[in-house]
């Protein structure tokens, strides 16, 4: 998978081709605009382009990604619908939360599920194939300086039961779906995108806590997991997680197959 500049899919069409890419990852960089206004009928057109690398040469075409969260992390605005951060599901105010945590969380549930589907079907409209949605990590709070409200709480098994509804969500919106960032990015005080942050929870500490939603969700089926850029001494030290074969070593033994 790769990713180009600017917004002509013939470039990044020409990059599948030559390097046999199996897709691409749209960023906000490559997504057209207009006064602040995505020209989401040129976007279709350079969608289009990508997709129709090879000319049919290829067992399968190529697919289109994007990173397409909610909230923080929007790579296709408006005039598509702006849908809330992870966090906020949770937040919605409900009788149930009143009475019974544990129906409040099927409450937030549907409400995660209805939002992804429609944000799937938007996409997937467009022509976008993959979502790299919802995060399964678990927040640690104020002093998580990259999840925050990306996270859909601080609960494991909340965090789990929400991702599993928003993977479902986006698979009958027309999307594969992808939980991330294992082993858990919400729980360390640095920000992977600047250095590498050191995990220092045991293995047996993460199992009981942020690999509780990844477990949850590889047990469940999903499509993909994208792997993290941590360093957890524990598990294989000074490595990053996403170069780790002890990390995805992990992640099998959960049971994910994709």
């Amino acid at each position: 998978m790769g990713e180009y500049s600017g917004v002509d899919g013939a470039e990044a069409a020409e990059l599948i081709e030559e390097h046999h890419l199996v897709s691409v990852i749209v960023m906000g960089h490559n997504v057209p605009a207009e006064a602040g206004e995505v020209d989401v009928e040129r976007l279709a057109v350079e969608l289009e382009r990508i997709r129709s690398a090879g000319d049919g040469e290829r067992a399968v075409a190529p697919m289109v990604s994007v990173d397409q969260e909610g909230g923080l992390v929007t790579r296709v605005g408006g005039p598509l619908t702006e849908w809330p951060a992870p966090m906020a599901y949770g937040a919605i105010p409900s009788d149930e939360a009143e009475q019974d945590a544990e129906r409040a969380v099927e409450a937030d549930a549907a409400e995660v599920h209805h939002g992804h589907r429609q944000m799937a079907a938007e996409l997937e409209g467009i022509g976008f194939q993959i979502s790299f949605a919802p995060n399964a990590d678990v927040t640690m709070g104020v002093e998580d300086p990259t999840i925050g409200s990306r996270s859909f709480g601080s609960d494991p098994e909340a965090v789990g039961h929400l991702a599993i509804s928003g993977i479902r969500g986006l698979a009958e919106g027309g999307l594969a779906g992808s939980v991330k960032h294992f082993p858990g990015h919400g729980s360390v005080s640095e920000d992977s995108h600047d250095t590498l942050p050191v995990q220092d929870q045991s293995v047996d500490e993460l199992r009981s806590r942020d690999w509780v939603p990844f477990a949850e969700a590889a047990e469940a089926g999903v499509p993909m997991v994208m792997m993290g850029h941590l360093d957890v001494p524990d598990l294989d030290p000074g490595v990053p997680s996403s170069l780790s074969s002890a990390a995805y070593d992990e992640i099998r033994q959960m049971g994910h197959e994709g």
